[in-house]
């Protein structure tokens, strides 16, 4: 009896360490079970995502990836590879179709939302003021004194009117009522507002009867406003109707300056109007980045820099389509 309550007490000291490490044992691993059980059902959810992803037809993706762009205002191409089950390699080839479409501005690593509105025109005209300023004399100063010129909507555009030389004595065509207002008193120029329906806010005239106005003419030189330039997106704006207008009048003019400061450049606004090399140039300031300027220049689009005190840069793309270029006297 002694030697089995010895064996016993043994067997039950024996049972009971090994009862204590095991509980001990078994509570370690319950918190690596819980956890392992939670990276599971992490990886069951991401599964499904991605599966229900790669089943998605690449427009359905497009048309995802967009709706997000939209909503987040910037996103990040990794993530949405992850969020789709797709490569990143087909994320970027659908960010590059969004952005060849105007949907989207391409950044580094992801994309951002473009902008769908702009400022009230009041707001607009306190921006950049000095470079719109010194663009509005670059412009004015490729004028002769008996052209027909036209002088787009536009706060930068309302500069070229405030500039023009004392010695022009030809016709201003525009559809800005603040250009005209701004040339009104001037006896030697011939003046002609196209009419039409008139925004608040920045009195532009757009519509069918302002395009008709442009489709009778023909002009030397039209200076045109722009919400956006950039060398995938061409020239872009927000109003549709003020869109149409603007290639009527660039259809009809023999040389045709886009007029946009450095914060323009790289920037798209909702609505195409052209690709660059539709134009003879991008009228810019001293602040635009030589990138930018670089990009444009690729197109076969000229780009001009407003001088500083001492001088004026120009740089020329490869081809100017065909259009002849001079440079500020």
């Amino acid at each position: 009896m002694s030697g089995l309550g010895s064996g016993g007490a043994r067997a039950a000291g024996v049972w009971g360490c090994s009862r204590d490490g095991t509980e001990a044992r078994r509570g370690g691993r319950g918190a690596l079970v819980n956890e392992a059980l939670t990276g599971a059902q992490e990886w069951i959810k991401i599964s499904k995502q991605r599966s229900q992803g790669a089943r998605m037809l690449p427009t359905q993706r497009r048309q995802a990836i967009l709706a997000e762009v939209r909503q987040a205002n910037v996103v990040s191409a990794e993530e949405l590879a992850q969020r789709y089950g797709v490569s990143l390699e087909t994320i970027r080839r659908d960010l590059r179709g969004l952005r060849d479409q105007g949907l989207l501005e391409r950044v580094y690593g992801g994309a951002l939302a473009i902008r769908s509105t702009e400022g009230t025109f009041a707001a607009r005209s306190t921006l950049h003021s000095d470079s719109k300023q010194a663009i509005g004399e670059l412009a004015a100063s490729l004028v002769e004194p008996r052209d027909t010129i036209v002088i787009d909507i536009g706060t930068t555009a309302l500069e070229v009117a405030k500039a023009l030389p004392a010695t022009f004595r030809g016709r201003v065509l525009t559809n800005s009522v603040p250009a005209a207002m701004a040339l009104a008193g001037k006896e030697d120029i011939e003046l002609l507002l196209s009419g039409g329906h008139v925004r608040r806010g920045d009195a532009a005239c757009f519509g069918a009867h302002a395009e008709a106005f442009f489709n009778e003419f023909y002009a030397d030189k039209a200076f045109l406003g722009s919400g956006g330039v950039q060398a995938r997106a061409g020239l872009t704006d927000y109003y549709p109707l003020e869109v149409t207008t603007r290639r009527t009048i660039i259809a009809h003019s023999a040389t045709s300056y886009v007029l946009a400061d450095w914060s323009k450049l790289g920037a798209i606004a909702v609505h195409r109007v052209c690709p660059l090399n539709q134009v003879t140039a991008i009228i810019t300031d001293q602040q635009a980045s030589a990138s930018a300027v670089k990009a444009i220049e690729t197109t076969g689009c000229a780009v001009m820099r407003s001088p500083d005190k001492c001088r004026e840069v120009m740089h020329r793309g490869p081809d100017h389509g065909g259009r002849r270029h001079r440079p500020a006297r």
